[in-house]
């Protein structure tokens, strides 16, 4: 059974070596451990409450507009869960890839409010607008075949659940309002 030794045999005994530290073994964080003390201090100032409402106001706005400049970077830290993935990455690079019917699809619809009270053109805009949904619901059927068989080739045996359904509720925001922001075309997102 080992037993500790008292403060007065530990104090008169020869001090003790510190243990050398290999800082070029392999796998090694290339630094000693720092102490328990040592790290309680870092730990304490670096969580600084803020010293009233108005500072603590001004951090979070400070922390939501670097978050959201990081989001419409495409910074994979930054986006949501439901953005996140090379998968996701891959479905928005195919949708921003191309022009799709369903893009115009709002513009459209404040259009047809507007001039279907005009009694002259309502009757065209109607057919304009069945054009409209005819031409989405193509273009969302080509764009399905465009995400399954890129995803299945990119990444197979990778789960496709949902990617179709965020595809297409991508093709139908506006490109402007985006997000993360779409890259100009021809170049990739970073990873």
């Amino acid at each position: 059974m080992l037993r500790r030794r008292s403060a007065a045999t530990a104090s008169t005994s020869s001090p003790q070596q510190e243990p050398s530290v290999d800082l070029t073994k392999p796998g090694g964080k290339g630094r000693p451990t720092p102490k328990r003390n040592q790290a309680q201090k870092q730990r304490r100032q670096a969580v600084r409450p803020p010293a009233d409402r108005k500072e603590a106001r001004a951090r979070m706005r400070e922390e939501r507009a670097r978050r959201m400049a990081a989001m419409k970077r495409g910074e994979e830290s930054a986006l949501s869960a439901r953005d996140k993935g090379p998968v996701r990455r891959l479905v928005r690079e195919l949708v921003d890839s191309r022009w799709n019917v369903a893009e115009f699809f709002m513009p459209a619809v404040f259009v047809v409010l507007i001039l279907s009270g005009v009694p002259g053109v309502a009757a065209v805009v109607i057919w304009v607008w069945v054009v409209m949904i005819i031409g989405a619901v193509i273009d969302g059927f080509f764009l399905r075949r465009l995400i399954l068989r890129s995803v299945h080739e990119r990444f197979p045996g990778q789960d496709t659940k949902g990617v179709v359904g965020y595809g297409l509720m991508r093709a139908l925001q506006l490109r402007a309002l985006r997000l993360p922001k779409p890259t100009p075309r021809g170049k990739k997102t970073p990873a």
